[in-house]
C-alpha cells in the first residue's frame, strides 16, 4: 500500500447530496473515512470525487471534440512534460477510449507519412547534389535528367524486399508495441490486486506515453546521420571514424523505450498512484521487448 499519510478529513456525508465512487473501480464510496478505496487501493482527494468542477480538463484531446487540432497538439505537446502532465490529470475525470484510439491512430498515420516520405526526401536532396561533387565530373560526365534519377533510386529504396521487410518489421513493432505493453500490465494489475480498474485508465497511460511524434524525430535523426556521412565521403572522405547510422538507429531505439519507460512510470505513480510504479513500468517494458525480439527474430528468419 502507498506509505503517504492519510491526512484528508472526511467530508460530512449528512449534506452530500451526491453518489460518489472510486474513479477506477466504480467502488461506492459514501461513508468513508479516509479518502482509500478498500476495493482496489486508489488513494484520493475528496475534491477529485466531489466536485464536479474539477472533471473538465482545459486542453485534453478527450474532452475536447470541438476543437480537435487545438486539442491533439496541445495534448502531445503537454505530455512531453509528464510529471506535470499527469499531475494535473486524475482518473474521475472523463476518459473515452474510443478518442484514445483516435489519438494514437493519428499519431501513427503521421508517423508512418514521415517515414515514408523522408528518404524521397533525402533522395531529391542527393540528387540535386551530386553533379557537384568530384566523382560525378570525372567519371559521370553523361547522366539522365534529374527525375529520372529520381525515379531510379525512388525504386531501389521503395520496392527493394530487404527496404519493404524493415519497414514492415518496423511498422509492427510501433503498432503492437502498446498493445504488448497493456497486457503485460494487466498482469502486474492481477498481482497487485487492481484487476477491478477500468482498463481506460491503462490505456490512457499507454496512449500517452508514447510518443510518435518523438518517434519521428528519431527517424530523421537517422537518416539525417547517413546523409551528412554520405555527403562527407563525396566531398571530403576523411579517416576520422564516423558515426555508424545502425549504431545511431540503435541508440536511438534505446532512447525512445528508455523516454516511454519513464512517461509509463510517471503516469503509473502520479495517475494511477501505484506502489513501485516505476517498476512496474521497467517490468513491463522488458516483457515487453523480449516479446517483440522473439517476434523480430522469427521474422528476420523469413
Amino acid at each position: 500500500m502507498n506509505a503517504e499519510p492519510l491526512t484528508d478529513v472526511a467530508p460530512n456525508w449528512a449534506e452530500i447530496t451526491i453518489e460518489p465512487h472510486c474513479p477506477l473501480c466504480e467502488y461506492m464510496l459514501r461513508g468513508l473515512s479516509l479518502p482509500r478505496c478498500p476495493e482496489c487501493g486508489y488513494r484520493f482527494d475528496w475534491s477529485e470525487v466531489l466536485s464536479v468542477a474539477n472533471r473538465d480538463h482545459p486542453y485534453l484531446f478527450e474532452h475536447h471534440p470541438d476543437r480537435n487540432v487545438w486539442s491533439y497538439f496541445k495534448t502531445v505537446v503537454g505530455a512531453m512534460r509528464p510529471r506535470r502532465f499527469w499531475s494535473l490529470l486524475h482518473p474521475a475525470q472523463y476518459g473515452s477510449t474510443r478518442r484514445l484510439l483516435i489519438f494514437h491512430v493519428v499519431g501513427l498515420i503521421a508517423l508512418a507519412t514521415i517515414v515514408v516520405s523522408t528518404p524521397a526526401t533525402f533522395i531529391m536532396i542527393a540528387v540535386a547534389i551530386e553533379p557537384y561533387t568530384p566523382a560525378y565530373r570525372h567519371y559521370y560526365a553523361h547522366q539522365p535528367p534529374y527525375w529520372t534519377q529520381v525515379g531510379n533510386h525512388l525504386s531501389d529504396v521503395y520496392f527493394d524486399w530487404r527496404a519493404q521487410r524493415t519497414f514492415l518489421t518496423g511498422s509492427f513493432i510501433i503498432g503492437f508495441w502498446p498493445l504488448s505493453t497493456l497486457l503485460a500490465l494487466q498482469i502486474f494489475q492481477v498481482s497487485m490486486r487492481k484487476a477491478k480498474v477500468k482498463a481506460v485508465h491503462v490505456i490512457r497511460c499507454v496512449v500517452y506515453s508514447l510518443d510518435h511524434w518523438l518517434t519521428a524525430v528519431m527517424w530523421i535523426a537517422v537518416l539525417s546521420t547517413a546523409f551528412v556521412i554520405g555527403m562527407i565521403d563525396q566531398f571530403s572522405p576523411t579517416y576520422y571514424p564516423l558515426p555508424d547510422p545502425d549504431e545511431v538507429a540503435l541508440a536511438c531505439a534505446a532512447g525512445l523505450i528508455l523516454m516511454y519507460t519513464y512517461r509509463l512510470g510517471v503516469a503509473y505513480r502520479r495517475y494511477l498512484r501505484f506502489d513501485h510504479a516505476m517498476a512496474v513500468a521497467i517490468s513491463a517494458q522488458l516483457i515487453t521487448l523480449l516479446s517483440m525480439a522473439i517476434v523480430l527474430v522469427f521474422i528476420l528468419t523469413l
